[in-house]
């Protein structure tokens, strides 16, 4: 049975009993590695955060937007929970039930965020490129940047899952609009990245002289390829893991109606490579950059873990090389700073 055909509005719950029945060592196979990655991710995410939050040489609304991303996954991991009790429990989905409304909207809502998210990154850095100077100085007032892109992101998740969980936009409509949204926001940034390169290229061939642009600004400019740099190392192989989910879920909608196994069977293993996304996603956040992986293996817990599994020599290599900067000119400090953290 496949839910979406008989209810009065789309459900994100798409497995029944009667489906796992027809292969149970299958579909709990899925389930089990699934709820495991799930768990380690939602377990892990506090701890990027708490990296990210003690990354002071990035700045902070950069640091806030990784964090957030990260939060707001978290929340559509316990959706996923509370979907997951009504797939195996057996309970009726019903058009007014609240807790499953809820779970479907943020679970749909936070996967809308996540194709908006290098949108969310370009508009941040093309403030970081235009208003340089007041930028660069992250005073207070630059966190309202934040609080814009931020909302310039969630209102439109949330209300483009909330239409389509209403009955008011069919499924076509929300993949569509997401869709459109990841292609702008690649679009855009690219643009966004290729200026940085040539104003840095300029400089290098010292075609911009240091009476136009100060020292504060090349290293803005340094700073907004290499934060650009790091997110694209951090997509792209997400990117690719997330990949089978269009297939997937492409298959499960319009497959042919008689193929009801293989079609659930491909919304299990659509859920589940959502979550292998953001399990590799995560993986990235932690290792591209130097200063977040050397703050993620310092935090208490963590370094325990690593003693227990014995990786404690793979630290040696990645230790956080600006203890060891000892320059006089404090310009070149300047640079070696942001150079110990993104190379």
């Amino acid at each position: 049975m496949i839910f979406s055909e008989i209810m009065t509005r789309p459900h994100l719950v798409r497995i029944n009993l009667t489906d796992i029945s027809r292969a149970p060592a299958i579909f709990y196979t899925i389930f089990a590695v699934e709820m495991l990655l799930n768990v380690i991710v939602v377990l892990t995410i506090p701890f990027l955060i708490i990296a990210v939050h003690r990354a002071g040489v990035i700045h902070p609304n950069f640091r806030w937007q990784v964090a957030l991303s990260g939060m707001y996954f978290t929340f559509a991991v316990f959706a996923r929970f509370i979907l997951f009790y009504y797939q195996v429990s057996g309970m009726p989905l019903t058009d007014d039930d609240p807790l499953l409304l809820t779970a479907e909207i943020v679970r749909d809502a936070v996967f809308t965020y996540y194709c908006g998210l290098l949108c969310l990154f370009t508009i941040e850095r093309c403030v970081a490129t235009k208003w340089w100077k007041w930028y660069e100085k992250a005073t207070p007032s630059t966190r309202w940047i934040l609080v814009i892109v931020e909302i310039l992101n969630v209102i439109p998740a949330l209300l483009n899952a909330t239409l389509w969980m209403l009955g008011y936009i069919d499924v076509a409509v929300n993949t569509a609009l997401n869709f459109l949204l990841n292609n702008v926001s690649c679009i855009i940034y690219y643009i966004t990245y290729k200026r940085n390169v040539l104003a840095l290229e300029l400089i290098n061939r010292g075609e911009i002289s240091f009476d136009n642009y100060s020292v504060a600004r090349t290293f803005q400019l340094r700073e907004n390829v290499m934060v650009m740099r790091y997110f694209v190392s951090v997509v792209l192989p997400s990117a690719a893991v997330s990949f089978p989910c269009f297939i997937y879920f492409a298959f499960h909608q319009f497959g042919p109606m008689e193929w009801i196994l293989q079609r659930t069977i491909a919304y299990a293993l659509f859920d589940l490579h959502l979550i292998l996304f953001r399990a590799v996603y995560l993986y990235r956040e932690i290792n591209i950059n130097k200063t977040i992986l050397s703050e993620f293996r310092k935090i208490n817990l963590i370094s325990f873990v690593i003693r227990c599994i014995s990786f404690s020599r793979r630290t040696h290599p990645y230790k956080d090389r600006s203890d060891s900067v000892r320059v006089n000119d404090s310009t070149q400090a300047y640079f070696d700073q942001l150079a110990n953290s993104w190379n």
